[in-house]
């Protein structure tokens, strides 16, 4: 397909609003999370409320879909809090397994001159990621001078 001279520029300034648009949208997550969760949760109980719109009054079937709504949400949230409650359970129970696991596996892992309780030490501490990578690498660049 060949590109007139008129075409090519509006391509260019196509591409680059996508890429605009979507960086600004990334940007603005902490924002736009919450805008498109309330957006689906409209288009979820929109037709409940037309329908009984269409046999009650307008601010009863609000009032009516409303609490729907927020009967599903609490569910919703009630289900997510019995799950990690279930979690915590499991790994309450299982805690004594889970350290014989670390040990186990920082014990072999010192064997081979990596110290993972270091990288992990390192990596609880330091905050954002591109510091984080950087500091378990200087930890393992001195824990095993063989890795160079």
């Amino acid at each position: 397909m060949r590109m007139t001279g008129d075409s090519a520029p509006r391509s260019a300034a196509l591409v680059s609003a996508t890429v605009l648009a979507l960086a600004g949208l990334w940007a603005a997550s902490a924002v736009m999370i919450p805008v498109t969760f309330a957006l689906f949760i409209i288009a979820l109980v929109w037709p409940l409320q037309r329908r009984l719109q269409t046999i009650l009054p307008q601010v009863v079937a609000v009032l009516v879909t409303a609490s729907v709504a927020l009967l599903a949400i609490s569910g919703a949230g009630w289900l997510m809090v019995w799950g990690f409650g279930g979690i915590a359970h499991w790994a309450i129970a299982n805690a004594a397994r889970l350290q014989g696991l670390y040990t186990y596996t920082t014990e072999m892992l010192e064997q081979r001159g990596v110290y993972a309780t270091e990288l992990f030490a390192a990596n609880s501490t330091s905050r954002g990621s591109c510091s984080c990578c950087a500091r378990s690498a200087e930890v393992f660049a001195v824990s095993s001078p063989s890795a160079l």
